[in-house]
């Protein structure tokens, strides 16, 4: 409406620009329609605003609820495909398959980890029924599919943690176990090097543990449910690669079961 004050002001008084005075405006100068159009305009739009209020209120409860959706990609498990889950002090590295090695810098515990899962006399390697791949930022989970059971194996490792997790949510319809497997590799990162080392079975922590002879580095790979575990060993007749350790019976249903590998550069005494 400032565009027209000009020409209304002249229109009002028309020796305004000659006469060098100005004419103060009182109330009644401006037409009364003029002043009931603008008080209607106005009541509308505070009518039309207090029913925008009205409608939005209880819709903003519900936006505030709702959760933000997850970050995660999904796609078909490529099994040439390399997978690394890694974090500030610990790594999983490995394929698609469910294949991999752990490090807790600087140490190497193992390689060629992997699970078999037994169902009545049958024992199905993972990685043939490795399915799809769902990444997050802070973890990976293969999913592995069978006839009659499902399981999720999620790899993660703690943010400032020496250590990582392995989480296993099984789904099955007739009894299954999980047996983990992976060869010792216990070292540290090229180019330094241990001495003599070995593992050891500990059925009170449910657990491999993993030392050296200056009693300097050590690590530890186990589970709560753990139980009948193999400890690999070379002799002039025969051999076993592999340490292995089974995580309990599945009945028909859901349930989890979880591996924990941890190092330490304090000798054995972290684990106690």
């Amino acid at each position: 409406m400032l565009e027209f004050a000009p020409a209304y002001l002249h229109a009002g008084n028309r020796d305004f620009a000659s006469s060098g005075t100005v004419q103060a405006f009182s109330q009644r100068d401006i037409p009364m329609s003029s002043c009931s159009v603008r008080s209607r305009y106005l009541q509308r739009i505070f009518v039309c605003s207090s029913l925008l209020a009205i409608c939005l209120i209880p819709a903003l409860p519900t936006a505030a609820q709702q959760r933000s959706p997850e970050i995660q990609l999904t796609r078909t498990v490529r099994t040439w495909e390399f997978l690394p889950v890694v974090g500030a002090r610990a790594g999983l590295f490995g394929y698609e398959t469910g294949d991999f090695e752990a490090w807790v810098y600087p140490l190497k515990i193992f390689r060629d980890f992997h699970l078999i899962f037994h169902i009545g006399d049958r024992a199905l390697p993972a990685e043939s029924l490795a399915r799809t791949l769902t990444v997050r930022p802070e973890s990976a989970t293969l999913l592995y599919a069978g006839d009659n059971f499902r399981v999720r194996e999620t790899l993660s490792i703690p943010a400032n943690e020496p250590g990582a997790v392995i989480l296993l949510e099984i789904e099955t319809e007739q009894p299954l176990e999980v047996e983990a497997l992976f060869t010792p590799d216990f070292q540290l990162e090229w180019p330094a090097a241990l001495g003599g080392t070995f593992v050891n079975w500990d059925s009170a922590k449910h657990a491999f543990l993993f030392g050296e002879e200056t009693k300097k580095f050590a690590a530890l790979v186990g589970s709560p449910t753990a139980g009948d575990a193999h400890v690999a060993y070379q002799t002039n007749y025969s051999l076993a690669n592999d340490n292995s350790m089974r995580l309990g019976v599945v009945q028909k249903g859901k349930e989890t079961r979880a591996i924990a590998i941890a190092a330490s550069v304090n000798g054995l005494q972290a684990f106690v």
